[in-house]
């Protein structure tokens, strides 16, 4: 199973979004596409990419990525 921990109050003042793979191997929560035996098994309780893009997009860059 996966669990999630969101943090609102970081030393940053931007929020954290955490989540814990219990028993995944090295690959990617929600995509079944590599061997098992290469790379572990893989969580299909969420799709990482999804999530990530549902944090992602309600955020803002207030300084350049590169100065």
């Amino acid at each position: 199973h996966v669990s999630r921990f969101d943090f609102a109050k970081c030393t940053t003042g931007k929020p954290i979004r955490f989540f814990a793979v219990i028993n995944g191997g090295h690959t990617w929560p929600g995509v079944d596409r590599l061997p098992r035996d290469l790379a572990g098994p893989v969580n299909m309780d969420i799709n990482l990419g999804r999530e990530m893009w549902e944090f992602l997009k309600t955020q803002t860059l207030t300084e350049p990525l590169i100065p």
